[in-house]
């Protein structure tokens, strides 16, 4: 049983393999061999809202396909380990 938030995944790859979508990718968290409570939440920011949008949540994998994605926008993704306890820091 854990007491404690998870620790974060690791670093975010982004691929472009079909225009208007990205892949989001990223290391595991440390504590997801010994966790099976633990997934993952994704959030997306682009350069035009400026704001935090949960985009995928109860990830059991460690990777992602945003859709909708508007060519001449920069987007930032942020990836969370969450538990029974809580949630990590951001990837």
């Amino acid at each position: 049983m854990f007491a404690d938030d998870p620790k974060p995944p690791g670093p975010v790859e982004l691929e472009e393999n079909v225009p208007g979508t990205l892949t989001v990718s990223w290391e595991p968290s440390p504590d997801e061999k010994r966790d099976n409570h633990l997934h993952y939440m994704v959030m997306k920011r682009d350069s035009i809202k400026r704001t935090w949008h949960t985009v995928a949540d109860r990830l059991f994998n460690n990777n992602f396909t945003a859709v909708n994605i508007m060519p001449g926008r920069e987007y930032n993704f942020r990836v969370y380990a969450k538990n029974d306890i809580g949630l990590s820091e951001p990837s």
